[in-house]
């Protein structure tokens, strides 16, 4: 079954990261938080593509 809150919470993620990335700071940590919420969204969005082809749900 594809579940589609996976992609909308990746799409939070990126939103976030960009809101981030935009700040005029200069400051590693505001980097770093950017980078991570990058990195969610990526994560998320392989996992549901997963789910919706059926890899992943028989553990």
């Amino acid at each position: 079954m594809c579940d589609i809150r996976l992609f909308r919470s990746a799409r939070i993620d990126f939103e976030t990261a960009h809101v981030l990335w935009e700040k005029p700071y200069n400051d590693e940590m505001i980097l770093n938080n950017a980078a991570y919420h990058l990195q969610q969204a990526v994560e998320k969005v392989l996992k549901g593509a997963l789910e919706c082809i059926g890899i992943g749900r028989e553990m």
